[in-house]
């Protein structure tokens, strides 16, 4: 089989990033032919921008050209947007070949991508064919104007069938993604992926690994460990707006941006990985990356957060906004959760089990 695997990177590169990546070379070690094609972030603004991120007639070529050359057998579209335009799904399908897309975000439900609004969840546009909603307010980069074009966006493409009519299969990393598409969009659940590593030796600081924002949970982590001072050291590898409310707490060492080589050294290290989110995560990456060093997790019970984690035996789900929990799930751990989270790893998230899932998923579309 030959896929065309298309991804148009992110400004802040993340999670995304990397499990666009990773489903790439765990099909080529199967022996699947995979080319790809990688976009630079989207850096413009305005009125071109927004016409790029309805209708890129030039992403669209581009593809026609490289479908003629590779002859692939499907489409897969990790992400596409802004920089290629939901153009790209059409002129695959009107070439006659099928197109499998990812969805790692809240995109196709939210101008924003995140379902999270004025520090809450947001649900104020699901269930919409355009987000009007979300006309008015800066949802999307702060700004409403970039709101309004991302919903007239996707909400065009909605009313014209392009989701309907050339889209095979919607590839969802969590069932918490799937049950927000549309009803009659055919999706399949095949959770992202990672290779296995062997198992640090565990026992150092917490870990925290991501962008340094509001919903993210960042508030909770400075309240949890100013208020309960014999918990183990936090440490932070990310940065981000709400730096400012880890700045100065005890116990918390900032570290900025790391490279992921690092960040996968020290999951390998620590005591545990915390993931405090107020938003509903479509997955959470880094829970899969610690398991796979044999790292339990703490995660709250946001979006697809608790599918990640048995809880009392891999790590401990805890309520979205309660520090309290979270000092309560640190001072409960205990190393046989080291064991057990490997072992969950290995049986559910490692490339060598994940991968024939999506390449079964490219079959029952051809």
């Amino acid at each position: 089989m030959k896929v065309l695997m298309v991804h148009a990177r992110y400004r802040h590169p993340g999670g995304e990033d990397v499990s666009a990546a990773t489903e790439a070379d765990a099909l080529s070690a199967m022996g699947v032919s995979v080319e790809r094609w990688t976009l630079p972030p989207e850096d413009g603004s305005g009125i071109r921008a927004f016409g790029r991120a309805v209708w890129n007639r030039a992403t669209a070529a581009e593809l026609a050209e490289r479908v003629a050359a590779a002859r692939p057998d499907i489409v897969h579209v990790q992400n596409f947007f802004p920089a290629l335009s939901p153009l790209v799904h059409r002129t695959a399908a009107r070439l006659g070949v099928p197109v499998v897309q990812s969805v790692r975000n809240w995109r196709l439900v939210c101008p924003a991508a995140t379902r999270f609004r004025t520090g809450r969840p947001c649900d104020a546009c699901a269930g919409h064919a355009i987000a009007w909603p979300a006309l008015g307010r800066p949802c999307w980069r702060d700004s409403r104007t970039a709101t309004a074009g991302a919903a007239a966006a996707l909400g065009l493409h909605r009313l014209i069938g392009t989701w309907r009519r050339c889209v095979r299969a919607f590839v969802c990393p969590s069932a918490a993604v799937a049950d927000m598409l549309p009803a009659f969009w055919p999706r399949a659940v095949v959770p992202n992926m990672t290779e296995a590593a062997a198992a640090g030796p565990g026992g150092g600081a917490i870990i925290y690994a991501g962008r340094l924002t509001p919903e993210k949970g960042v508030g909770l982590l400075a309240d949890a460990w100013a208020r309960f001072r014999g918990l183990p050291p936090l440490h932070v590898l990310g940065d981000g707006p709400a730096r400012v409310t880890l700045e100065g707490q005890p116990n918390i060492v900032l570290l900025g941006q790391r490279p992921h080589a690092e960040v996968l050294e020290r999951l390998a290290a620590a005591r545990a990985v915390v993931v405090p989110s107020l938003w509903p995560e479509p997955f959470g990456r880094v829970v899969i990356e610690a398991a796979a060093r044999g790292t339990p997790a703490i995660v709250s019970s946001a979006g697809g957060l608790p599918d990640l984690v048995e809880d009392g035996v891999t790590g401990f789900i805890v309520p979205a906004g309660s520090s309290a929990a979270i000092a309560g799930a640190v001072q409960g751990l205990h190393p046989a959760m080291r064991t057990a989270a490997r072992a969950a790893f290995s049986r559910r998230f490692a490339a060598p089990v994940v991968a024939p899932r999506l390449l079964e998923v490219y079959r029952s579309c051809l």
